[in-house]
């Protein structure tokens, strides 16, 4: 397990018997400043991980994400983000090639004055000449929601890990969920999706530019299976990929969903 400890904030790594945390080997980050840029995020194999690093003297200043296969005995970079990363990157695909989505920030603001949060999507993390970065924010999208909490704030999206080319994100520029199955190059409009999680209208879909949803999740295993958490309206659920939506039943108390386990 990889966690951030509340107290000094840093970054560790314990066994799955959580009977202690060391401190996580961070990677290197090329500037000379004590500094901890990002946390570890795990893919899918043993060991694996990657995390954000940023020399902070340099005039340019690009996220450089690193990769470890040796629990951060050492650490290679393998791609970087002119954009700042937003929150932590999602996983889809097999382990031998798995492709990643990441939020990151767009120029200026939303209609409601939302951070304008765009997406990337990255391939290639073992590939010899490094990983691809893609924009996965094409036509028909507007801006990433985001769920905030008391200490991290989460860019609201989710991707299908059997289907690296789907995804769903809560929209804040266009005030409805969307969906791409192209792996973003197109965006339609989650009809069912929005119209559940208003009620019909009834409810705003957003408010103090934050969506009404606030997590949405793929069944890792069956891959037709969605859930959808809200602010206040339960949890939607879809059997179909995501065509057609129904409120889970007794979800109705569940409130300010920050993640499911499937």
């Amino acid at each position: 397990l990889t966690l951030v400890a509340r107290s000094g904030c840093g970054n560790r790594i314990a066994p799955r018997t959580f009977d202690r945390a060391d401190v996580c080997p961070n990677p290197p980050d090329g500037d000379a400043l004590d500094d901890v840029d990002g946390n570890p995020i795990a893919l899918q194999r043993p060991g694996h991980y990657l995390q954000i690093t940023r020399d902070n003297g340099s005039a340019e200043n690009p996220w450089v994400f690193r990769l470890t296969t040796d629990y951060g005995a050492s650490w290679r970079p393998v791609f970087e983000l002119r954009d700042a990363p937003w929150g932590p990157f999602q996983v889809a695909g097999g382990p031998d090639d798995p492709v990643l989505y990441q939020a990151v920030m767009r120029p200026g603001r939303t209609d409601s004055g939302a951070t304008r949060l765009g997406l990337v999507r990255i391939e290639g993390v073992y590939r010899p000449g490094g990983a691809t970065v893609a924009a996965a924010d094409g036509a028909g999208f507007g801006a990433i929601g985001i769920f905030p909490t008391m200490f991290p704030w989460y860019p609201v999206f989710g991707v299908s890990p059997r289907e690296p080319d789907r995804v769903i994100v809560a929209d804040v520029q266009t005030n409805e969920a969307r969906m791409t199955t192209d792996g973003g190059r197109t965006w339609a409009p989650v009809a069912g999706l929005t119209s559940l999680v208003t009620a019909g209208g009834a409810r705003v879909f957003q408010r103090n530019t934050f969506p009404t949803i606030t997590h949405i999740a793929f069944d890792p295993i069956v891959r037709c299976h969605v859930l959808v958490g809200t602010w206040d309206g339960g949890i939607a659920q879809s059997t179909d990929r995501g065509s057609t939506w129904r409120l889970f039943p007794g979800s109705e108390g569940v409130w300010n969903v920050s993640s499911f386990y499937f």
